[in-house]
């Protein structure tokens, strides 16, 4: 940082220089002070200053150049576009553009998303008719100038949002044809989470004598984010990926991938196993992908599989786990994954699944990004199983589990994996009757069987399960809504980690045995959606899988 720069900070607040109709705009959305980011900006935009922000998504940098650069404006004229930003993905575009429809449209000023997979007819026409302000993806943005369909001379005020992830898709070309159209006379603003050699050289071709700002929080080095590891034998990623899962049963959490194929088989073996799960991918339609991220945001998902291309830009409130299913590249890539979660003062948790040959590489990138990982070990089958009572006493005590076919298979599927024979039949039939009885009901740990708290450890706390938290039942358990964790009826239902007779369907793998069979498919099998399926569930029909064994000849959870 040059001399003519601050850190962020919070001191008077900007809200008080609002208009008064603006000011309550922000208050009914739940905004009644500026972040670090916003207070800093607003007066060096105000004046008309080129500004350089170091600032991570999530952080509301939207606002930070929104505010000022419509009060720059002063009054709507809908002509020619005034305010130009640009970002990286069409998602980002789109929230941009609805953060300002919300707060800006209502003072009469017409903003415009020009993106890929979007109508041209729409946007030209849009454009014909005037707008204020427009939000676009580089590539179609540079397509309308190149048909002369739009004009960029009128542009007072450029934003480059998300300048390192511009870059890192190739739109260093398309950028630079971008500010020779508008020409010198306009104001830029260049936000960015990271700022390494190749923004910062482009940087000083766009910006005249900036006036620079950095978010003291923007590190996610920071306490509101818990960063862990997993180590893993080669070949085994996912499998500890359903262990973790299973186990800690993330209230929303995005996996990141590198590849399409990695996004698709993941997902699917997540439908498989009941979860509501949702991809996200290049290779999705954008109305496909605006679909799946509306179900995201409003937690119809609670897991989002996503390459770092299509989730480039997002930003989810309230996200609980990032976890990365492979070491990130590179500490930008790492920087960005982490800072999606421990956001609005919430505590997350970044998790990375490494293997050993992977080892020198992590610790690499979290020497650069100074952080000290925690190694999380993974769970076998009798704390998977002890976790699935609790929450399988919560989902009850919530009233998110109806039914009683659901309750029966749920509870065979977990007692399948169990050694002691009496303590199965104790289980399942405290289970059974307890549910039949207490289902609408309060469900405490003094109505469990102390042979089964003997052997699992439960500990569970009963007022975990009062009415305060009867909230959460629209979750539904692992799968979410009323997802699938049963299995289908008679001797050949799919086992959790493996059942006692070979022709019970194990956990992992694709179709067949491990899969619990090709005729999973029909009747019982994996549930196939978010919903839960008719005979829906965890487990499966047919199929033969051998039983996972350590060296003492214990089943355990097929993991590492």
């Amino acid at each position: 940082m040059t001399n003519n720069s601050i850190v962020a900070t919070e001191e008077s607040s900007i809200f008080n220089l609002l208009p008064e109709a603006l000011r309550e705009g922000l208050i009914s959305q739940g905004i009644t002070k500026p972040t670090p980011i916003q207070q800093a900006t607003y007066k060096p935009v105000l004046d008309g200053r080129d500004v350089i922000a170091q600032s991570r998504t999530g952080s509301g940098k939207t606002l930070a150049f929104g505010l000022p650069a419509f009060a720059r404006l002063g009054k709507p004229q809908a002509s020619k576009p005034r305010l130009l930003v640009l970002t990286p993905t069409r998602e980002l575009a789109q929230q941009v553009s609805d953060v300002f429809e919300a707060n800006f449209k209502p003072q009469g000023f017409r903003i415009l998303a020009i993106t890929g997979g979007k109508s041209y007819r729409f946007q030209t026409s849009s454009l014909q008719r005037g707008v204020d302000a427009v939000v676009a993806t580089p590539g179609r943005l540079n397509d309308l100038l190149q048909q002369g369909a739009i004009s960029l001379n009128n542009v007072e005020i450029l934003v480059l949002d998300e300048m390192d992830e511009m870059l890192d898709f190739g739109f260093a070309e398309d950028i630079i044809k971008i500010k020779e159209a508008i020409g010198k006379k306009a104001q830029t603003l260049l936000f960015s989470a990271t700022f390494p050699p190749k923004v910062t050289n482009i940087a000083r071709q766009m910006v005249a004598n900036p006036f620079e700002v950095k978010v003291a929080s923007t590190d996610t080095s920071t306490g509101l984010i818990e960063h862990g590891f997993v180590e893993v034998k080669m070949g085994r990623n996912l499998d500890a990926l359903l262990g973790l899962l299973l186990y800690h049963d993330p209230e929303h959490a995005i996996i990141f991938c590198k590849t399409r194929d990695e996004t698709r088989n993941i997902h699917n073996s997540l439908l498989e196993r009941g979860f509501a799960a949702g991809v996200l991918n290049g290779e999705m339609t954008q109305n496909d992908r605006s679909q799946t991220m509306e179900r995201f945001k409003n937690r119809q998902l609670r897991i989002l599989v996503a390459t770092d291309v299509a989730a480039r830009g997002i930003d989810i409130s309230g996200l609980s786990h990032v976890i990365n299913f492979t070491v990130p590249t590179n500490v930008e890539t790492y920087t960005h994954r982490a800072g999606r979660t421990g956001r609005a003062g919430a505590t997350g948790k970044a998790w990375t699944i490494i293997t050993h040959v992977e080892r020198r590489e992590f610790q690499f990138v979290c020497s650069k990004v100074k952080i000290n990982p925690t190694r999380i070990e993974l769970p076998n089958a009798k704390k998977i199983a002890s976790q699935f009572l609790n929450n399988m006493l919560f989902r009850i005590n919530a009233n998110s589990i109806e039914s009683q076919e659901y309750i029966d298979h749920s509870v065979e599927n977990l007692v399948a994996n169990l050694e002691n024979d009496k303590l199965k039949e104790v289980l399942a039939n405290v289970l059974k009757s307890e549910a039949s009885r207490q289902l609408g009901k309060s469900l405490h740990v003094e109505d469990i069987s102390p042979a089964f708290k003997t052997e699992f450890g439960t500990n569970v706390d009963s007022s975990k399960f009062g009415s305060d938290r009867g909230g959460r039942s629209s979750r539904g358990g692992f799968g979410g809504g009323r997802g699938g964790f049963g299995g289908g009826r008679g001797g050949d239902r799919g086992g959790f980690g493996g059942g006692r007779g070979g022709d019970r369907g194990g956990f992992g793998g694709g179709r067949g045995g491990d899969r619990g069979g090709d005729r999973g498919e029909k009747r019982g099998g994996y549930s196939t959606s978010s919903n839960r399926s008719e005979r829906g569930g965890f487990g499966g029909r047919g199929g033969a899988s051998k039983k996972p064994t350590d060296s003492s000849g214990k089943r355990n959870f097929p993991i590492a």
